[in-house]
């Protein structure tokens, strides 16, 4: 179900902007689309293939750069527009390597 997945994205995603793995701050420096190039999503971890549509953000401040599923990013977009700004640190993290990818299934496919 759709809305089961974009829940648990969601979840994963107010989690990532908890502990300051993913940025809350303001406007994105710049955020465009295309197709994957096989780097890890910042939110759900596994490859953006050139078969999934891409989200590259970068993220002014820092010089960050998030490689996001198109869903992925969804999730990610409306949580840290829905969290209070004074929930985390407004500083900036890079996302952590080696991170597992959520659970089969629960991917943004």
């Amino acid at each position: 179900m759709a809305s089961d997945l974009q829940a648990l994205l969601r979840a994963h995603a107010r989690r990532a902007l908890q502990v300051g793995r993913l940025p809350i701050g303001g406007v994105p420096g710049h955020t465009w689309g295309g197709p994957g190039h096989g780097q890890p999503c910042a939110l759900c971890h596994r490859a953006v293939t050139d078969t999934d549509v891409e989200f590259d953000v970068i993220e002014s401040q820092a010089a960050d750069d998030y490689h996001f599923h198109v869903r992925c990013f969804m999730a990610w977009d409306a949580e840290r527009r829905d969290m209070p700004r004074n929930a985390v640190s407004s500083r900036q993290l890079r996302p952590i390597a080696g991170r597992a990818p959520l659970p089969m299934g629960a991917g943004p496919r």
